[in-house]
């Protein structure tokens, strides 16, 4: 009964995975199914029975399972899983896997050991450094590794610690290896979202105001690199500034407060351009996730 039930677990799940493909495409990520058997699971250890599992969707699904068990023997066996899923050496298109849905688990179970543990998998990825050749940068991370710095980086954000911000901040230096601008302009967004948490500006109009106060320009564009993979200082500050006001955008509502901003802001500044580029990229972004449509009031 179990492998029958199994069975159609994997059925199910690779249909989800055809429907998962097309809607990535609109920005839009399913969740990840559990199936009955691992739900019913108490224990950490009875989940390390999938660390060989064929499937990595299976394999995933566990990890997803540890996430919501929490504690130190989850983490323990998360870790397992992160060590023993092999290394995806592809660039482009790499979707995410099970490396990356640890972190994601580690997140979700939150406290010291957990964020000592992402602190760990993001330093050691980034030691291994670049060595895929890529475009404009003389090289960058493989697609896998990508993720894993990327979705470690926002997990870092939740957390205010000294070191983790020191961290964050040698980071977005953008100076030494790795000289990834969009690993450094990663780190300076959420060292961002930590000041604003820390100064207490939490209402999305106010993060707003706040973030467009200190905006300058637009940090994508010509003369915006010094060297290749390397953007000038403040180009980082202001595409990581544009990067949180897009999300406040798409997931908080944000639009008309930037809206508001910019009738006190000439469109002919540079600020001003930056703020109509944000503005009309989460439109475009927003037309193409069903049910994420908005209505932006016009400019008085």
């Amino acid at each position: 009964m179990k492998k029958i039930s199994m069975i159609i677990f994997i059925t199910v799940i690779s249909l989800i995975s055809i429907a998962n493909f097309s809607m990535a495409k609109l920005g839009i990520k399913m969740p990840i199914v559990i199936p009955p058997e691992m739900q019913k699971m108490a224990s950490p250890f009875e989940l390390e029975t999938y660390l060989n599992h064929p499937d990595n969707r299976v394999r995933e699904a566990a990890v997803v399972r540890l996430g919501q068990m929490g504690g130190s023997e989850a983490i323990s066996s998360l870790l397992k899983f992160f060590e023993k899923e092999p290394e995806d050496k592809g660039v482009i298109d790499v979707p995410y896997g099970v490396k990356e849905a640890v972190v994601v688990a580690l997140r979700q179970i939150g406290g010291e050991e957990a964020k000592e543990q992402i602190l760990k998998l993001l330093l050691n990825t980034l030691k291994f450094g670049p060595t895929t050749p890529y475009y404009y940068q003389e090289e960058t991370y493989t697609g896998q590794a990508s993720h894993i710095i990327y979705l470690s980086l926002e997990a870092l954000s939740d957390s205010s610690d000294d070191n983790v911000i020191r961290i964050l901040g040698e980071i977005s230096k953008n100076q030494n290896p790795p000289r990834n601008w969009f690993i450094a302009q990663t780190a300076r967004k959420n060292l961002f979202k930590i000041d604003l948490r820390k100064q207490g500006i939490t209402k999305t109009e106010d993060r707003v105001n706040y973030l467009v106060s200190i905006l300058t320009d637009s940090g994508e564009g010509p003369g915006k690199f010094i060297g290749k993979g390397i953007k000038t200082d403040e180009a980082l500050k202001n595409g990581a500034i544009e990067n949180i006001l897009m999300h406040l955008g798409l997931e908080a509502g944000a639009l008309p407060y930037l809206n508001k901003a910019l009738t006190r802001i000439s469109e002919d500044t540079e600020r001003g351009k930056a703020i109509r580029n944000v503005i009309k990229r989460i439109e475009n972004v927003s037309k193409s996730r069903p049910g994420k449509a908005m209505t932006i009031p016009s400019k008085k």
